[in-house]
């Protein structure tokens, strides 16, 4: 993913696998996927290095979330669209038909054949897109 983002823009990530023999300093940071937040080991790391855990996503929003992911500190930073911005997308992208899955679903296929855009909500457990 970062190669991606570095190959389209002007940044670059200097960043390492982590392993067991890897030694964090003060300005390291280590990214984890938000599943890993109350893994054993985590918590001995930061523990042991005095490391802040920090969480990011939407759901952020809600005080809930730190409590939830045991993280010290929390940032509301969502990963992928909105409604807006999906319908957004689909104007910039211009598609002969759209299929809509997860989340709002239904109400978004609808407002997009309201839009004019052949627009179906996939359903639950359809295996194949011919199985309407």
């Amino acid at each position: 993913m970062n190669e991606v983002v570095e190959s389209h823009l002007e940044v670059e990530f200097a960043v390492d696998p982590y392993t067991s023999d890897v030694d964090l300093g003060p300005e390291d940071a280590l990214v984890l996927p938000m599943t890993t937040a109350r893994i054993n080991w985590v918590d001995q790391l930061a523990s042991e290095t005095g490391a802040v855990k920090a969480g990011f996503s939407g759901l952020a929003v809600d005080d809930a979330f730190r409590f939830r992911g045991d993280y010290d500190v929390t940032f509301p930073l969502s990963d992928h669209c909105d409604f807006t911005e999906l319908r957004e997308l689909v104007g910039a992208v211009d598609p002969d038909r759209v299929y809509t899955q997860h989340g709002s679903a239904a109400v978004f296929a609808r407002t997009l054949t309201r839009e004019g855009y052949e627009a179906t909500a996939l359903r639950e457990n359809q295996t194949s897109l011919g199985d309407f």
